[in-house]
């Protein structure tokens, strides 16, 4: 193997090192993408379940009146 030979080996080393390290801060980038995405999903159907209940539930003029005068500073 000559100099030359040799030099370009490493040269196509480094070459192919780089471009795995860059594949691999694409894939954990990705991966991370991913894990967001599915938290963000996971709290949608929290926040829908949330907004149901919500809105099956009946308010009574007694409890609403008294959450607003809980809710009013002291005069």
């Amino acid at each position: 193997m000559s100099v030359a030979d040799h030099f370009s080996t490493n040269l196509a080393r480094e070459d192919v090192h780089k471009s795995c390290k860059s594949l691999e801060t694409v894939v954990n980038l990705l991966n991370g993408y991913c894990e967001a995405a599915n938290a963000v999903a996971i709290l949608q159907k929290k926040l829908v379940k949330a907004i149901r209940d919500a809105a099956s539930m009946r308010a009574s003029p007694t409890v609403a009146s008294k959450i607003v005068s809980l809710t009013q500073p002291f005069a």
